[in-house]
């Protein structure tokens, strides 16, 4: 088996408050320095617009899909479904991209409950929400992220003991987007223990990290899931493969947007199918 990931993201925003023509004729300065009780403000309304997703998750789905999550003061909700069948072949923490709810329609939503009727326990979350980047001050912008960052993965690999937990004895990790990222950094800091990684539109989710390259891990099975088309993005984590020896690694290219329902069906059976043959080919290796 193998270790994997806690792990990382990015995106909250700026509303300006009401200030009244007289005070910005007297004093022009507050149009450049925002005022900490401003920011505060700003901070507030973007908890209440997450407070407010996670309200209408609570209101439109089953309570029994409902997972209140506690780590290191962060508290989140993450949405279980268990395996349809008796005996589970495993479980898979899935992790939306920064900026999306536990229960995204681009991955998340439809891959759990796909992969629950299909034997997996399945847990969704989301991440932390990005903190705002301070333009003009890159060290402020790197600690935030910093920050933000340790959050994303503590919350990540809480998630994964919280569904290791049920009791299955293998485990994958599915990331989408920036999520992604957090899942192959933290595999490499060895924050994560898991059997399968699954990359779903990776990216960086901030230009002040650098990229990173593909888990050297060479007995680790990577499922690369890539925008079809993108031809340069597939040479070079082809190549990046191959540099490292990762002999368990595959690509699979997928239509964009992933929204149209046969195209996202077919895109899920073949995730499905090659967990299944991942976790055969461990129980082979590895018998009870």
């Amino acid at each position: 088996m193998t270790r994997l990931l806690p792990a990382l993201l990015l995106c909250p925003a700026l509303l300006l408050a009401g200030i009244s023509e007289e005070e910005l004729a007297a004093d022009t300065s507050a149009e450049t320095a925002p005022t900490s009780e401003a920011l505060m403000q700003d901070r507030s309304e973007s908890l209440t617009r997450w407070q407010q997703q996670e309200t209408d998750l609570q209101r439109s789905l089953p309570a029994n899909q409902l997972r209140w999550l506690e780590f290191d003061q962060q508290r989140w909700l993450g949405l279980f479904l268990p395996a349809m069948q008796p005996e589970p072949r495993g479980g898979v923490l899935l992790v939306s991209d920064a900026g999306q709810h536990a229960d995204s329609p681009a991955l998340n939503g439809p891959a759990r409950r796909l992969l629950s009727e299909a034997g997996w326990h399945t847990l969704a979350i989301a991440l932390p929400e990005l903190p705002a980047q301070p333009a003009d001050n890159p060290e402020a912008s790197l600690q935030l992220f910093g920050e933000w960052m340790q959050s994303a993965q503590a919350r990540i690999s809480h998630s994964l003991s919280s569904l290791q937990a049920e009791g299955a004895q293998w485990h994958a990790l599915i990331g989408d987007g920036r999520s992604a990222w957090l899942l192959v950094d933290s595999l490499e800091r060895s924050a994560l223990a898991a059997d399968a990684l699954v990359l779903h539109r990776m990216h960086a989710p901030s230009q002040n990290v650098e990229r990173i390259a593909l888990p050297q891990d060479q007995s680790f099975p990577i499922l690369d899931l890539l925008i079809s088309g993108n031809q340069t993005t597939a040479r070079q984590r082809q190549l990046e493969a191959r540099r490292l020896g990762l002999g368990e690694y595959q690509q699979l290219e997928i239509p964009e947007p992933m929204l149209n329902p046969l195209a996202r069906e077919v895109t899920l059976k073949r995730l499905s199918g090659w967990l299944q043959r991942q976790q055969q080919i461990a129980a082979q290796r590895n018998p009870r």
